[in-house]
């Protein structure tokens, strides 16, 4: 907290519900309500009435306050000795919400002890994977999609995108013969290419898979990219991108969640920001190779353009991000193996080929023009 000869203030971590990134800023009260003031110098006033106490229950949490409206914006203050400042500040007959304004009926009591008793089953039988599975049916699909916008902000932001035509036509006419209309188990899935000097592909919650330039130039082929847009389109229809953000969560956010409150929102947002990757366990990545081998088989293209795609990302450079697709669990020869069992059972529909050669040839070199960050 800073004095000076004016009132006091407060430094705080302003995060705007647009990007994942917190900005530096300072808080300070008035008769009115919190005045957010940016490190330009910018200020804001956040009303009482448009306030709620998301964090600062416990001694050993920093306080956290939200503004209602969208986008959800929040300040985090770690200094407690704000949240008694902002008591103090409101005016007779004010007051702020905390944790959702939710009332502590006996129905809720009930429902609360009920959440309980089962994380601590699902703790004690499964661990945290288990809850996070379960907190993950409860995410609200606008939930998901604003923080799949986070994460896709953070790891492939809107300057690196392509947008050239030549370049983002055919790579979603692919995905849409994959993905279809949804019927696959994917809704709102979508696809972007990000200049990114790494050989990766990774699906983010809410259903944007990004794709790198880096990618599609190691590829030997269009058949190769449908596999690796098959197996990320798998990851969201099987949950994974949300499942994998709930693990990250702290057990009370996840309980909060399967309860119903909303303010877990800013938690899961803050963590979405905080990823570095967006890897997938040896399970998940064995399960998305099967849904992905059935993808493609429906699409008239063989599964074992999986393994040819393992085998082109291998070669092709630099991996990061986690390296969805091209992981290292399980091991590259035990993937494949199971890629050939599963292509030799599938029954491939008589399709026409994803891409010609000129096709993919144009591709390749829209690619090149567009160039690398």
């Amino acid at each position: 907290m800073s004095a000076g000869g004016g009132p006091p203030e407060w430094t705080a971590r302003h995060f705007d519900g647009r990007t994942a990134r917190p900005h530096a800023a300072r808080v300070r009260l008035d008769a009115s309500g919190l005045m957010v003031v940016s490190e330009s110098g910018a200020s804001r006033l956040w009303r009482f009435d448009e306030l709620r106490i998301t964090r600062g229950d416990r001694r050993d949490e920093p306080v956290q306050i939200e503004l209602s409206g969208e986008p959800v914006e929040a300040v985090i203050v770690e200094d407690r000795g704000f949240l008694t400042a902002l008591r103090l500040a409101l005016p007779p007959g004010a007051r702020v919400k905390g944790a959702g304004g939710m009332r502590l009926t006996l129905g809720v009591v009930l429902g609360l002890a009920l959440a309980l008793g089962l994380m601590m089953v699902l703790a004690w039988r499964w661990g945290i994977p288990a809850l996070a599975k379960v907190a993950a049916g409860h995410v609200p699909v606008e939930w998901e999609s604003r923080i799949g916008r986070a994460v896709v902000d953070e790891l492939a932001p809107s300057v690196l995108r392509v947008t050239d035509p030549a370049v983002t036509d055919p790579v979603e006419a692919i995905h849409a013969r994959i993905a279809g209309d949804g019927t696959a188990g994917a809704p709102g899935s979508r696809v972007l290419v990000a200049r990114l000097p790494i050989v990766n592909a990774f699906a983010a919650p809410g259903g944007t898979v990004v794709v790198t330039t880096r990618l599609i130039q190691a590829l030997g082929g269009a058949e190769e990219l449908a596999a690796v847009l098959a197996h990320e389109v798998a990851h969201v229809a099987l949950r994974h991108p949300v499942e994998g953000l709930m693990t990250r969560l702290s057990s009370g956010a996840l309980l909060a969640l399967i309860a119903g409150d909303g303010s877990a929102l800013s938690q899961a947002m803050q963590v979405a920001g905080e990823l570095g990757a967006l890897s997938h366990s040896r399970a998940e990545e064995a399960e998305a190779d099967q849904a992905a081998a059935k993808l493609l088989a429906d699409a008239g293209v063989s599964p074992r353009a999986l393994a040819r795609a393992l085998d082109s990302m291998g070669r092709g450079g630099p991996k990061g991000l986690g390296a969805s697709f091209l992981s290292t669990h399980p091991a590259p020869a035990e993937r494949r193996a199971q890629i050939e069992r599963l292509a030799a059972r599938a029954r491939v529909r008589d399709a026409e080929p994803v891409l010609d050669p000129e096709a993919w040839s144009r591709l390749l070199a829209a690619v090149q023009r567009a160039g690398e960050p």
